[in-house]
């Protein structure tokens, strides 16, 4: 479909079906959108939508309280973005995008970094064949480390993708992280 269900939870009776492609209808079976996922920002003004259709693979971002489109994030066509992780650390949603063969050339899959508060795509990085689940640790570590757990498709094989507060930025007034994976290091501002 192209819409999700909306509902309050203490009169679960009555519901509204909202459009995630406005200005189309809600229609539950239109195929314009797939969508896989849904998940909130932690302070949850906004929520993230993946989209598998081959001509939308998307990560859309909406406006909870009125349900407006606020952006859509582009992936290749036919590279399914499916699971997220959203970092309560970092203003960053982690999405794992299984088929995408144009990114990394000679490699399938990537898992996105895309920024809730400027709605852009920050970085992809190849974290092996076709990343599916992802979840966020929580386990505080001395450095205030914050890692990512996803699994791969093909041979499910865990990887991890530590996200780490950098104090000498933040010391110098710099909302900066870095994201550390073997062998690299990059850099965001």
């Amino acid at each position: 479909g192209n819409g999700i269900y909306k509902m309050d939870t203490s009169d679960i009776a009555n519901y509204t079906m909202v459009s995630l492609d406005p200005p189309a209808p809600p229609d539950p079976g239109s195929n314009s959108l797939r969508i896989h996922e849904l998940s909130f920002s932690p302070d949850g003004t906004k929520y993230f939508v993946t989209c598998q259709a081959s001509a939308n693979s998307q990560l859309r971002i909406f406006q909870t309280s009125n349900d407006s489109l606020l952006a859509v994030i582009p992936f290749p066509s036919g590279s399914y973005p499916s699971e997220m992780a959203v970092s309560t650390s970092f203003p960053y949603v982690f999405v794992t995008v299984m088929e995408d063969v144009i990114t990394n050339p000679g490699k399938r899959g990537n898992v996105a970094v895309g920024n809730y508060l400027t709605n852009q795509l920050v970085t992809t990085i190849y974290t092996g064949h076709q990343p599916h689940g992802i979840l966020q640790s929580h386990q505080p570590h001395r450095s205030q480390r914050r890692g990512l757990l996803h699994r791969n498709r093909r041979d499910h094989r865990r990887g991890t993708v530590e996200v780490r507060w950098d104090q000498r930025h933040a010391a110098e007034g710099h909302q900066s992280h870095r994201l550390i994976l073997p062998g690299q290091l990059h850099r965001h501002g």
